[in-house]
């Protein structure tokens, strides 16, 4: 808890806790949306040699685990496993996860503190506005 939240009564504070976990949920969510759609487009878009049954044609298969060895495009080009761009999409995931959740963290401070400041600032406010939760500028 920082010096802004060790300032705040306790009704500001139960505010400041349930805007807090409104946002954090929200941003969340978003956070499994933007996964999504950045995951579809890596492979979409970037990564074009990872196996995509609407794009490839299955050339070797192990018969027992149906493990799909090599796959090949339209233009008749084979890929494996070992392919760079194949080996590199896994790691490119890891990136689109921590660059997300980096972001987000900010973004979920940010508003901690705007909502913090905000409350802050409304206790200044005339009394008939003050109990009003909506005039606190976060929530």
């Amino acid at each position: 808890m920082n010096e802004m939240e060790k300032a705040l009564l306790s009704e500001e504070r139960e505010l400041l806790n349930r805007f807090t976990l409104q946002a954090a949920v929200f941003l969340l969510f978003l956070y499994v949306i933007c996964f999504w759609a950045g995951l579809n487009f890596l492979r979409e878009d970037i990564f074009k040699h990872c196996f995509n049954p609407s794009r490839h044609l299955i050339v070797a298969q192990n018969p027992n685990t149906f493990e799909i060895l090599a796959w090949k495009d339209v233009l008749g080009n084979v890929y494996t496993g070992g392919d760079l761009q194949v080996r590199l999409f896994p790691y490119a995931l890891f990136v689109l996860g921590l660059v997300e959740a980096a972001v987000l963290t900010g973004v979920y401070h940010l508003l901690k503190w705007h909502c913090s400041l905000m409350l802050l600032f409304n206790r200044g406010a005339p009394a008939g506005s003050r109990g009003n939760p909506s005039n606190t500028g976060c929530l």
